[in-house]
């Protein structure tokens, strides 16, 4: 597997999160122009939203940890841990 540039996992992490709490919004706005909330819509694009900010935030920060260690990242993306 090839490393990637931290600029573009960077850009990368700012789309992705971005892109989800813009679908909030807009799922927000669909509710007010048709006059009643979509409940079941909102809540499912909170949880996506959460998850994908919650994964960008915890790899950029691992990775970030890493190189501020001097440890060297795993090519094959195993990290330690085997075949799992």
């Amino acid at each position: 597997m090839a490393h990637t540039p931290p600029t573009i996992r960077n850009k990368t992490a700012l789309y992705a999160v971005s892109a989800a709490w813009i679908a909030v919004l807009l799922a927000v706005a669909l509710s007010a122009v048709l006059g009643k909330p979509l409940v079941l819509l909102l809540v499912f694009m909170g949880i996506v939203a959460l998850s994908v900010t919650g994964f960008w935030a915890i790899r950029l920060s691992k990775e970030e940890r890493e190189a501020n260690s001097g440890v060297a990242r795993d090519p094959h993306g195993t990290d330690d841990h085997g075949d799992l």
